[in-house]
């Protein structure tokens, strides 16, 4: 994925929402809540938990809403084994942190009294650190060289569609749960990662 084209949907997205006004108090939205997150391909295994914030504003009067979100996901267990590049295996991957930010896409379905189903579409950027034992592949394959480790720091990029309901039961405090799907793009084909999010919390 080219990260121009990420830069410039970043830019005009960030555009169209300060172009909307943020009068209405009741407009805006906060979600706070509690994510986990596994992996949803078969070349890494991975298991994340951690936190999510998230603003949301109407755009309007209609079931559309934008903004931003962030959040903070680590893991200490390991990532299966995997092969990066020629000549290096990787044994695994340790202390796992990801920050994704993201510009956020719904659209609410008003049709209960007391949930709100949405969908949507968000472009992400995410900054992720870990530690990476690795060992050099020998010309005898049954011969290798002693395991070293060293942490890695490195940006990627992403789509992340959703889906999920919210409560609207309560006035001031409600309830929402929702699943996401993060792919993420890299260069090279080892780095590129997707999990799903599975995110309860509290809509304020």
């Amino acid at each position: 994925m080219n990260k121009s084209l990420f830069k410039v949907l970043f830019g005009f997205s960030l555009l169209l929402l300060i172009s909307d006004h943020l009068s209405a108090q009741n407009k805006n939205q906060f979600l706070l809540g509690y994510t986990n997150s596994k992996s949803a391909g078969d070349d890494i295994t991975i298991d994340l938990n951690g936190v999510e914030l998230s603003w949301l504003h109407q755009i309007g009067n209609s079931n559309f809403s934008a903004g931003l979100g962030t959040g903070y996901l680590s893991s200490g267990k390991s990532i299966e084994n995997g092969h990066i590049g020629n000549g290096i295996i990787s044994s695994n991957l340790k202390n796992i942190n990801l920050v994704p930010m993201m510009l956020k896409f719904n659209y609410s379905i008003q049709s209960g009294r007391f949930l709100t189903p949405y969908f949507g579409l968000n472009i992400a950027t995410y900054y992720m650190t870990h530690e990476i034992y690795i060992s050099p592949l020998l010309l005898d394959q049954s011969v290798r060289s002693n395991t070293f480790a060293t942490k890695m720091k490195y940006w990627k990029y992403g789509l992340v569609p959703e889906f999920g309901v919210r409560s609207k039961a309560f006035k001031t405090i409600n309830f929402y749960a929702g699943v996401e799907y993060n792919h993420l793009f890299a260069d090279e084909d080892y780095l590129n990662l997707r999990y799903l999010s599975l995110k309860v919390g509290l809509l304020l």
